[in-house]
């Protein structure tokens, strides 16, 4: 199972003006995390666009950084989202 995680909103407040605020929320979501251990997680947030997938890393605790397996390419086009996740609509 795979978690599509974005950071904005969902980790922290949307905006977020106060640095102490970022990532306020991540160790509910690796309490979580722990509970389902088959799930890894790819970073779709726009945070992937400037920084590695190993800096991106470091925010998250120890035994939950080795199950973010990657991040989402530069999304440009539902079709290319719906491709990622290998999901086909049928009429």
């Amino acid at each position: 199972m795979i978690l599509f995680l974005d950071f904005d909103g969902f980790l922290h407040p949307e905006p977020c003006y106060d640095d102490k605020q970022l990532f306020c929320c991540l160790p509910r979501l690796e309490n979580v995390l722990r509970d389902f251990q088959i799930v890894q997680t790819v970073i779709s947030s726009t945070w992937r666009e400037k920084r590695s997938l190993d800096e991106l890393k470091v925010f998250f605790a120890a035994d939950i950084a080795p199950r973010i397996i990657g991040a989402t390419p530069p999304w440009q086009t539902i079709s290319e989202i719906i491709a990622m996740v290998g999901y086909q609509r049928h009429a």
